[in-house]
């Protein structure tokens, strides 16, 4: 947002010098009838304007967006006989510019008010007051009470559906006069009101300014006439015009202590439930196992109007065709009038019986789509460990989901809960000051940056100054504190419209009583998780349970509603709490009585275990202890051979057996190695190590079992090694553990501890989800972190189209669909190599970059780089201290070139060059020093010839694709990255394509910017069936998952979350045995993505499964892993 009036730096120190008010020269315009009014000019005598007042507030003193009002008087003498209304007359619009410096600029607009005259014997006065066009907005009402359904807040791609435009434009504005700022999330997501409803005759300002409250926002109009709504979101809704205030007299400094500690956010959540019975006539009578209602209308006898609400208080698309049933009293159908009317929120229906007998009415139901609404969902914001003067709690209306309520609660503590400075004072005339203008005080003590709220112009013929309120300036900055954050619903906020199975039967009776209160409560701790569960509580008008949770402090107290009888509760670790559960009836005022309360207490979920002796002593298959870890005993059992195979708590009760029987472990320095991790879990009540890791241990031989490193290297480890072998034709030196090391080069090794995930063993898998889960006998899994073939060796079936993208995975590396990069940059093996550096957790070169003259890399032989064709530079760079600067360029041709600043962060450089000076038949890359003296190192230099090759596909390539054929498979999962903000965001594009014979299976994303799953008949190019997903501007790694459950069935997962089944009755998919991967199998629709973490199964995996799988957030087990080993400078080492 650009709220600037925007003159030179010369006319703004001008302005700071008192003396020059007088050469302003205001100046009155009636644009309606594009003539003078008037000016304070001294030689225009006849339209002379002595006194003028602008005055402009961010809000008014309750809070709300106001209006900003100009007077003036207007003189004519009586013996100039004019009418006032040739000059100036309500409704016209009217603009008030300054010049000053040989600059004019506008500085309001605004329209005139009923005009009231004060009569002398002289002359007339007329009283001029001027409001802008929020004006409109106070006056303007609703016409009609009207609904929405999943609109914007504010969206600019997208006015039709973004409420801050339809209300703009009922206020009068056009989009010439609009500047509305995006309302989204921190990551670009637009954000979504669900459910809105405007009743006739309310103010349309009203609504706009409580949509402005829901987001901390601000709505004013600016000096041209414009309407500006912006929000602090983007954490910059002010605009800095590097102006500090001369300050007249003495400035009044108020300061404003914060009131509270804390800001708790309560708000409803709407969904659309599927189409249903709304209504249905029922009365005692009603006989449920026939679905007849039973009422007798007498012969020649008619109702009044029977006036009906709905389950829940507004239904979409109320149907005015019922379902009827109408009989005698032998069971025949027979005909019965009626006259219904329904609307959203209620419905009336009158019956005449016209027939000679009695009519029993026995089924009248309306149909419709119910709106369920959620209350209880809460978000809370602190920033201290104690609050004690929590704000009272805030509801609005447009408030309608956890982001929203969210990021209210963040930017409503700093608005509210921090202290503040708020300044009062007198400047020289500043014309060209707005709101939220950011500006500077600098007088005496007084030095601060401050943001304007409030100001007013006082124009005289011989004054002119500013009067000026301010608030000081605090950038919004946040620690992430969010106290809890609690969701009724369980449903995705992407998915408006949703099924709710089971909700409410189709005809509900409604009692007027409480329901009994649940039982069985039965609850299991994990790490950071509370899951509770109760017996379902039977009676049909229950629709829900409210699960209370609070901690032992009194800190956290959450509820929560579910539709089933279980809920999931994030929690601190090591913490007791208190669980109680009611049912909610449809009339929920009453609710149950709560369950007793029960104690939870987590599992201390993370531990470090420092061993205080090393493990040098004689280790059998009897229990040993560990002593002094965070202050309690643990048990370490081992086998035979001498492995670790459980670990288990001595004082959390008698240990009879142990979670873990691990076939690994692994020793590590915590400090320096940042994929090594201690987790505990409980499952069922048993302790599990996820892992199996040991630190800081001193190891000998028994603890290492025979033959159990095969490969690669160790470096570092004061170890009695026992039968190490070379395997697979690794290179193994030096065994004094001082330095061992693999003479090989992994071309595409990835370069970041933190991007690569140690993979999940099958022992973690197991222990997670407690469930039989994958393993070598029956899947095949592509990790793509250093080649494209699966663990079993399985390559793609036709030419290769895929490049692999180091660092660019879920995991790791990661592969892109497109034909091969060239990669002009390959010998550089005869630079000096180091192997100590801080950027890779495997063994990889680098080169040292000499401390004088220019280091080259050499190309293949006989390369030629054209003029007419884009290359793409890129290295990993860092210095070994301090900071430095690095020049790079392509020798013969030194142009171009590029300079860069280096420090002893790894940094990716990555810049495309797309005009060389002349044709290269041989050319070099090099690198050298422009300043500083530490020594630099430069790793995996590559020259490539095609723009941006390392990210994601170009999107160029229209045929082409990397076909997997298997025998028939029936669970596939893999995690890919759409890249949205290339050309083709608007176009159709396939990420995955099965072949089945004539059928297709199919995720693509559409030109509505929606992810389609979905099964298509190729020959009859007919779609069967299709689940739509919306991504707009969806740029983050997403697991995707089709398990083919029954021979015409397809379950879709996205995340582990469950979307639906895709259905294709009447074909077969038990041939499922081809695979086309980021393209379809007759091209054209290829799509930028990256792929990782490609498993392709024969057996059909559950829900649990695919759930664990995601939240797991590992890669998968490898049934054929290899030894890594970081490569630091204290005891490392890694056994799988």
């Amino acid at each position: 947002m650009q709220n600037i009036i925007n003159v030179s730096e010369t006319f703004k120190s001008l302005c700071r010098n008192e003396e020059n008010f007088s050469k302003h020269e205001i100046i009155i315009q009636n644009l309606t009838k594009q003539q003078q009014v008037g000016s304070t000019k001294e030689e225009e005598i006849d339209n002379h304007i002595d006194s003028l007042s602008i005055d402009v507030k961010e809000k008014s003193d309750q809070g709300n967006t106001r209006t900003n009002i100009v007077k003036f008087d207007l003189t004519i003498k009586r013996s100039e006989n004019k009418d006032i209304s040739t000059i100036i007359e309500q409704g016209d619009i009217i603009q008030i510019k300054d010049n000053f410096n040989s600059e004019t600029s506008i500085i309001y607009t605004g329209y005139v008010q009923e005009i009231p005259t004060k009569y002398s014997n002289l002359e007339n006065t007329y009283s001029i007051t001027l409001y802008d066009n929020i004006q409109h907005g106070i006056e303007n009402k609703f016409k009609a009470n009207e609904t929405y359904i999943a609109k914007w807040i504010c969206n600019n791609n997208d006015k039709a559906n973004s409420l801050a435009h339809i209300l703009a434009y009922k206020m009068g504005f056009d989009d010439t006069q609009l500047q509305l700022e995006d309302v989204t999330d921190i990551n670009d997501n637009y954000l979504t009101v669900y459910y809105t409803e405007w009743k006739k005759g309310d103010s349309i300002l009203s609504e706009f300014t409580e949509i402005c409250k829901a987001v901390n926002g601000k709505l004013f109009v600016n000096h041209a006439g414009d309407l500006l709504f912006s929000n602090p979101y983007n954490n910059d809704d002010y605009n800095d015009i590097n102006y500090t205030f001369n300050i007249l007299g003495e400035p009044i400094e108020t300061p404003i202590t914060a009131k509270y500690d804390k800001v708790e956010v309560e708000y409803s959540q709407y969904k659309i439930e599927d189409r249903q019975v709304v209504w249905q006539w029922i009365e005692e009578s009603y006989d449920k196992n026939n679905d007849k209602a039973n009422i007798l209308l007498q012969a020649n006898d008619n109702t009044v109007w029977i006036e009906f609400d709905y389950v829940t208080d507004i239904v979409i698309d109320p149907e005015s065709t019922p379902e009827i049933l109408f009989e005698d009293n032998q069971g025949n159908q027979v005909n019965l009038d009626y006259e219904l009317e329904v609307y959203n929120n209620y419905g009336r229906v009158k019956f005449t019986n016209n027939n000679a007998f009695g009519v029993y009415i026995q089924r009248f139901k309306i149909y419709g789509k119910p709106l369920a609404k959620f209350d209880g969902n809460k978000s809370r914001y602190t920033e201290i460990t104690t609050p004690k003067n929590p704000m009272p709690t805030i509801t609005n209306k447009y408030i309608q989901n956890e982001q929203v309520a969210g990021l209210h609660s963040q930017y409503a503590y700093h608005l509210n809960c921090k202290d503040r400075t708020k300044y009062e004072f007198d400047s020289t005339f500043v014309p060209f000051l707005e709101i939220s203008n950011k500006c500077s005080l600098n007088q005496l003590e007084l030095v601060d940056g401050v943001v304007v709220r409030g100001f007013k112009h006082k124009i005289k013929s011989k004054e002119k100054k500013t009067s000026i309120e301010a608030i000081n300036y605090i950038p919004y900055e946040f620690n992430n504190s969010i106290v809890d954050s609690v969701k009724s619903g369980t449903y995705p906020d992407y998915e408006v419209i949703k099924r709710m199975n089971d909700m409410r039967n189709s005809t509900i009776i409604a009692y007027d009583s409480k329901p009994a209160t649940p039982t069985n409560v039965s609850y299991t701790a994990a790490y950071k998780l509370i899951e509770v569960e109760c017996d379902k509580v039977d009676r049909e008008d229950i629709k829900g349970y409210k699960f209370y949770i609070s901690d032992s402090e009194g800190l956290n107290e959450s509820v929560k509603f579910e539709t089933a009888p279980r809920c999931k509760f994030f929690a601190e670790r090591g913490k007791e709490y208190t669980v109680q559960v009611s049912a909610i009836p449809i009339r929920e005022q009453y609710e149950s009585d709560k369950t007793s309360p029960i104690i939870v207490k987590t599992v201390e979920s993370i531990k470090k275990i420092e061993l205080e002796e090393t493990l040098s002593k004689e280790i059998t298959d009897n229990t040993n202890f560990i002593t002094n870890i965070d202050g309690q005993e643990y048990t370490v059992k081992v086998d035979n051979a001498g492995r670790v195979t459980g670990i288990g708590l001595v004082n959390n009760g008698e240990v009879t057996e142990f979670g873990v029987m691990a076939d690994r472990f692994r020793v590590f320095n915590n400090t320096n190695d940042k994929t090594g991790r201690f987790i505990f879990d409980t499952i069922e009540g048993k302790l599990y190590l996820a892992g199996d890791l040991i630190a800081d241990g001193t190891i000998i031989s028994k603890m290492i079992q025979s033959n159990a490193i095969n490969s690669d290297h160790i470096e570092s480890i004061n170890a009695d090694i026992a039968n190490i072998t070379a395997g697979n034709g690794s290179v193994v030196i030096n065994r004094d553990g001082i330095s061992i090391y693999d003479s090989k080069l992994l071309v595409t090794s990835d370069s970041n501890p933190d991007n690569l995930a140690p993979p999940a063993n099958l022992n973690d898998v197991k222990g997670f989800t407690n469930a039989h889960i994958i393993d070598n006998s029956y899947v095949t899994y592509f990790p793509f972190n250093d080649n494209l073939t699966a663990t079993n060796g399985i390559s793609p079936s036709s030419e290769s189209n895929l490049t692999l993208r180091s660092l660019e995975g879920r995991y790791g590396g990661a592969v892109a669909v497109e034909e091969n990069t060239t990669n002009l940059v390959a010998n550089w093996s005869d630079k000096t190599i180091i192997t100590k550096h801080p950027i890779t957790n495997e063994q990889i070169k680098a080169i040292k970059l000499p401390d004088s003259a220019r280091t080259e890399v050499s190309q293949y032989t006989g390369l030629s780089l054209s003029t007419n064709a884009n290359y793409t530079i890129s290295f990993w760079v860092w210095c070994e201290e301090g900071e430095s600067y690095l020049y790079n360029d392509l020798f013969p041709d030194t142009l171009p070139q590029k300079n860069f600043k280096i420090t002893t962060i790894p940094q990716k450089i990555k810049w495309v060059l797309s005009s060389l000076s002349s044709d290269m038949s041989s050319c070099r890359m090099r690198f050298f020093k422009t300043s500083g003296n530490p020594t630099i190192y430069i790793y995996q230099p590559q020259l490539e010839q095609k723009p941006y090759a390392t990210s994601f596909v170009d999107g160029i390539r229209k045929g082409g694709y990397s076909e997997y054929r298997f025998q028939p498979f029936k669970t596939l999962n893999f995690w890919a990255k759409i890249n949205q903000n290339l050309s083709l965001k608007n176009d159709w594009c396939n990420l995955i394509d099965l072949r089945i014979g004539d059928l297709r299976v199919y995720i693509e994303k559409n030109n509505k910017n929606e992810l389609q799953f979905g099964i298509r008949d190729e020959p009859k190019s007919l779609n069967i069936d299709v689940y739509r997903l919306e991504i707009n501007n969806e740029t983050d790694y997403h697991m995707y998952s089709l398990v083919f459950e029954t021979d015409n069935s397809i379950a879709a997962y996205v995340d582990g979350n469950y979307l639906k089944n895709l259905d294709c009755t009447g074909y077969s998919l038990t041939n499922a045995s081809r695979l086309y991967l980021g393209v379809a199998h007759t091209g054209g629709q290829q799509i930028n993505a990256l792929f990782d973490s490609l498993i392709i199964s024969d057996k059909i995996h559950t829900t649990k499964e695919i759930k664990n799988w995601h939240e797991m957030n590992k890669p998968f087990y490898d049934p054929n892993p290899k030894i890594i080993v970081p490569k630091i400078n204290s005891v490392s080492m890694g056994v799988f």
